[in-house]
């Protein structure tokens, strides 16, 4: 027969290198072939057939591993240099199948450590924005309610009863209260000077 390696490991092999439909990469070499044509006999997937071994002379027997029960086949080459090539080829290509195979991984592999770095790197820096905020607004809430404490504190200095101070719950409503009884102490304090210069100057 007349086989063919083609590249990802498909070795086609036919009844002559004549057949119309047989490819002829430049690794191909004939072994005895018959003059008639003919279409593909069959595809031999090397992806399985791992085995690779000369046997005899000039034969070559492909055979798979005892957990992958397939039919083994035997090819024989015109010489044993081309015994030893297609041996060395068989090998070869399936090497250079599973080099490029484990490279992709390895690519892909690479690719998705540096997205899954990338994206880690997003999370901890949310995570350290969320954190900071939530110390701002801690910050923020402490400070309010340390202003609203003074306010109280000032408004029952002014006379505001302590209950009634206790019952401010809001800065704003606090401030008011302080800025109005202000308002009514310096009026008062304004009334008692004019009092008291009137006293004077009787």
């Amino acid at each position: 027969r007349y086989c063919a390696l083609v590249p990802q490991t498909l070795l086609y092999y036919f009844d002559a290198e004549s057949s119309p439909d047989a490819p002829h990469p430049q690794s191909a070499h004939a072994t005895t072939t018959t003059t008639s044509s003919s279409p593909p006999r069959g595809i031999i997937d090397l992806e399985y057939y791992t085995d690779v071994e000369i046997v005899a002379k000039n034969t070559i027997r492909l055979s798979t591993p005892p957990d992958i029960p397939l039919r083994s086949f035997f090819f024989r080459a015109d010489t044993e240099e081309q015994c030893a090539a297609w041996a060395a080829a068989l090998t070869r290509e399936r090497f250079f199948v599973v080099a490029d195979e484990r490279d992709a991984y390895q690519k892909l592999q690479t690719e998705f450590q540096k997205e899954s770095s990338a994206t880690a790197e997003k999370v901890e820096r949310a995570r350290e924005t969320v954190a900071k905020r939530k110390r701002a607004i801690h910050r923020a809430e402490v400070r309010q309610h340390e202003a609203l404490r003074a306010l109280r504190a000032q408004a029952v200095s002014l006379g505001l009863p302590a209950d009634a101070a206790a019952s401010l719950r809001d800065a704003k409503d606090a401030v008011r209260e302080v800025a109005h009884r202000l308002h009514y102490h310096m009026r008062r304090a304004s009334r008692l000077e004019g009092a008291l210069d009137a006293l004077r100057d009787a």
